[in-house]
């Protein structure tokens, strides 16, 4: 084993030197790949969330509209029967007449609250939603940086272990040089 050999396991370390680099290099990419997507992903989440938000302030708008408009419905409608039973002759504050009419208006009442309430419960639904897009958010750029942490941490041992490696071959060719030349 000449200095040729000894030339040629110093250009093999730092072969193996500049291979580790681009170990290292990768898996930085990969890392910030991740990362990015993550972002974009969060970026997504949080339009989702927003979306939902307005879709549960549009439900109440139109719940309380619906509620109105019901309101004014019923209001009419116990003005016709009165309107009714007064052209027909019939007394409104006593006996069937004004058992309708507070019928009416009971049930009118349950309706009311109903709609009330099948409002309420759509728009929480959405709020939950815009919470629950929020919260995946969270999740996946959490998750995302531990991902690329451990890639990271991959790419450094993997390149630290072909270094050594390559040091390591190095050593054991100068050793077995000066072995047959001593």
């Amino acid at each position: 084993m000449g200095w040729g050999s000894v030339i040629g396991g110093a250009i093999s370390l730092y072969s193996s030197y500049k291979e580790s680099e681009a170990v290292e290099d990768q898996a930085e990419d990969q890392a910030d790949a991740i990362t990015a997507t993550a972002a974009a992903n969060a970026k997504i989440s949080e339009y989702d969330a927003t979306v939902a938000e307005k879709d549960a302030m549009e439900i109440e708008l139109q719940a309380g509209i619906a509620l109105k408009q019901h309101k004014a419905k019923i209001k009419t409608l116990i003005s016709s029967q009165r309107a009714g039973y007064g052209t027909a002759g019939v007394a409104i504050n006593t006996g069937s007449a004004l058992e309708v009419m507070s019928s009416t208006a009971a049930e009118g009442a349950k309706d009311a609250e109903l709609l009330m309430y099948n409002g309420k419960t759509a728009r929480d639904r959405q709020l939950s939603l815009a919470t629950r897009y929020r919260m995946l958010a969270s999740a996946n750029l959490r998750d995302s940086a531990a991902q690329a942490s451990l890639i990271e941490d991959a790419g450094d041992f993997t390149s630290n272990a072909m270094k050594i490696s390559a040091v390591g071959t190095a050593i054991t060719n100068v050793f077995d040089y000066f072995d047959e030349a001593g």
